[in-house]
């Protein structure tokens, strides 16, 4: 995928925005997770952020305590990326620099809009609307699924 470098100014007012949306409005926990991994990816680009570390940090998590055996740091960060999806899909879906969270990493993202070419759009983030349409036959008889891709 293409993406233009954005600016620590471009980062920061993207974060600024998500922090002061309606859509993080009553997620006190989630905001303090995202301000955390910005600016860790802000002051120390390319540091592997840890499940260790934002469970003592941000969660408030003992020293010792084990990411195997406390899933909710995973939790948090499923949740944080439902929001991001929320947050562009809805609330500000013309922003031009967009933050995500990529599944298997804590390390935050920003992608310009019109950095991405327009057939790949729709598989950044596809809305929960999606729908299709394909004939499949099943033991002899035709099931059709409808699916509809919203555009973006």
């Amino acid at each position: 995928m293409q993406s233009e470098v954005c600016s620590r100014e471009e980062k920061q007012i993207a974060l600024r925005k998500a922090l002061e949306s309606h859509t993080f409005a009553r997620s006190e926990q989630l905001k303090g997770f995202l301000r955390y991994i910005c600016e860790a990816e802000t002051l120390r680009p390319g540091a592997p952020l840890t499940e260790y570390v934002i469970g003592v940090e941000v969660l408030g998590r003992p020293e010792g305590y084990s990411p195997a055996e406390d899933s909710s740091v995973r939790t948090r960060a499923w949740e944080l990326r439902q929001k991001l999806e929320r947050l562009y899909t809805r609330e500000l879906p013309d922003e031009e620099v967009q933050m995500t969270v990529p599944k298997g990493t804590y390390s935050p993202q920003y992608i310009h809009r019109s950095a991405v070419p327009l057939e790949q759009l729709a598989t950044i983030s596809l809305p929960r609307e999606v729908r299709v349409r394909q004939d499949v036959k099943a033991r002899g008889r035709s099931n059709t699924v409808w699916l509809m891709v919203a555009a973006v």
